[in-house]
């Protein structure tokens, strides 16, 4: 036979082999999926849709989920959270195969398809499992640290950051998820909880700098002879990185130090003091409400942006209550002076007696005496009603709200001075005639010191 006729034939033979091969793949890969076909990580290459979901669910019969932590080993398997396969939900096996080209099937042979159907699973019994495994349960537990400072030596040294070993429950939940859902049968554990701040960051050498300028602050708080400056351990002993992972004053560390170094040593309310007066000469008195009261919270808020400015500060601190005046004991030269012993008041100004009258002060038989030490005018208001007592006076000017003493006038009352006060005085505010109540009311102010001893 004629090699050329041979060769032909075998030709045509090979050609008809492979057109039937190709035909016969394309008929059968019509509604079996395409060579290197995986649908959640399972094999199903030439199977039908039914033989495909035989084989995801077979899958999950035998599925367990290696998790390796640094010292601990965990398994978890597919039935133990109720784990399954949701064939309904966007028709991904449907998907699959409308995807592939039967004529298209060689070429399947050198590529892959890959598909992920949505899964469910018993999140109590995860939860409950997970709260078991080895992994959240170490022998020795440790907690992730941010790298922070200590101070030794006047200078901040760096404390490095430290790794630990504990896992966010919630994270590590929807990470097992995942892991199931593609059908990874190992898993070496990634989600330990991290320090928010490494040595290493730029976020916390620029915390560590601006800690290092804040040391280098110095702040002094002054009035008069008083004088209290923040050394570098107490600016240290305050300083700080914050939540936000930036220099910052531990505010309540710090308030502790205002109440304990600044709030007394620059307070006078109460305190003794010695004053001057026109109608009673040079006495030393002490109580009341008058005088220099520091603002804790206040002075808290300002210093903390005095030491983080890192600059050299002189003031004096954040006051509620200030003295009117600073010479003379806090009265200067404009005051009211009470003298319960005399039963008089002076309405001094500028130094000049404006008004000098008898009064009445508190019932001391009855220990309703009037309180001593050092007040001021709080406000004044016309025809003022007091209810306790069911009159209603022209001319009030309390020195005490809090106690309810205050100067007013007394239009019940014809005699004023002498010792009336002791059995038929008042109930701790001084009366006055109404004359003189009406010029101390038209010359005095808010904040005018009042001093009654």
């Amino acid at each position: 036979m004629n090699k050329k006729l041979i060769a032909g034939i075998s030709a045509a033979v090979v050609v008809g082999v492979l057109c039937a091969a190709e035909f016969g793949g394309a008929y059968y890969f019509h509604n079996h999926y395409a060579p290197n076909t995986t649908i959640n990580g399972v094999n199903v290459s030439g199977k039908s849709m039914d033989s495909a979901r035989q084989a995801l669910d077979d899958s999950l019969k035998s599925y367990t989920l290696t998790i390796r932590g640094e010292d601990t080993e965990d398994q978890l398997s597919a039935s133990d959270i109720d784990f399954t396969y949701q064939y309904d939900a966007g028709n991904i096996m449907e998907t699959a195969l409308s995807d592939q080209h039967p004529y298209e099937w060689v070429a399947d042979l050198f590529g892959s398809r890959e598909y992920t159907l949505e899964t469910s699973y018993n999140a109590e019994k995860l939860s409950e499992k997970i709260s078991g495994m080895k992994c959240m349960n170490p022998d020795k537990r440790v907690q992730a640290q941010n790298a922070g400072v200590a101070y030794k030596d006047g200078a901040f040294e760096i404390v490095p950051e430290v790794y630990g070993n504990e896992l966010d429950a919630e994270t590590f939940s929807g990470v097992l998820a995942e892991q199931l859902a593609a059908g990874n049968t190992e898993y070496q554990i990634d989600c330990y909880i991290q320090p928010a701040l490494t040595q290493d960051s730029d976020a916390f050498k620029k915390a560590k700098s601006q800690l290092d300028a804040a040391l280098q602050s110095a702040v002094t708080l002054k009035r008069d002879d008083i004088s209290v400056t923040l050394s570098a351990d107490d600016v240290a002993s305050v300083l700080t990185i914050g939540d936000d992972l930036k220099a910052s004053v531990d505010q309540e560390k710090l308030k502790t130090y205002v109440e304990e170094n600044i709030a007394e040593p620059f307070k006078t309310v109460g305190k003794e003091r010695t004053v001057t007066t026109a109608g009673c000469g040079t006495f030393t008195i002490s109580g009341g409400i008058y005088g220099y009261l520091v603002d804790v919270d206040g002075e808290t808020e300002q210093l903390a942006k005095d030491i983080l400015s890192g600059e050299s500060v002189e003031r004096e601190p954040v006051y509620s209550r200030e003295e009117t005046y600073k010479d003379n004991g806090g009265l200067g030269s404009t005051y009211i002076d009470v003298s319960i012993s005399q039963q008089r008041v002076w309405l001094v100004y500028g130094g000049k007696v404006i008004v000098d009258t008898p009064c009445v002060t508190g019932n001391v038989n009855r220990g309703t005496i009037t309180p001593t030490g050092t007040y001021w005018i709080e406000f004044k208001r016309r025809n003022y009603a007091m209810p306790r007592y069911g009159v209603t006076v022209s001319y009030w000017m309390p020195i005490d709200t809090s106690t309810g003493v205050g100067l007013h006038d007394a239009s019940w009352r014809s005699t004023f001075g002498g010792k009336y006060y002791i059995s038929t005085g008042s109930h701790g505010c001084i009366n006055l005639p109404v004359s003189a109540a009406r010029t101390i009311y038209n010359n005095c102010f808010g904040t005018m010191p009042v001093v009654v001893h």
